[in-house]
């Protein structure tokens, strides 16, 4: 099985908002996995409650999307 652990893109005051931050990293894994699935399992790193409501969010909206 392979899998890969994605740390969330740096956000902050001279960085990528959050919100945005969250949309690109999301949408780029799923877009990857669409084109290529010998991943089979993703992790995601968020730091704080609001990342990961961030992320989840993303995905919820990524999957109503497709």
């Amino acid at each position: 099985m392979y899998q890969y652990c994605v740390s969330k893109y740096q956000h902050g005051d001279l960085s990528l908002p959050k919100d945005i931050a969250a949309k690109i990293a999301m949408s780029t894994v799923v877009d990857h996995l669409i084109q290529s699935s010998f991943l089979k399992k993703i992790f995601f790193v968020c730091f704080d409650q609001e990342n990961f409501e961030l992320m989840q969010s993303e995905l919820v909206t990524i999957n109503s999307n497709r």
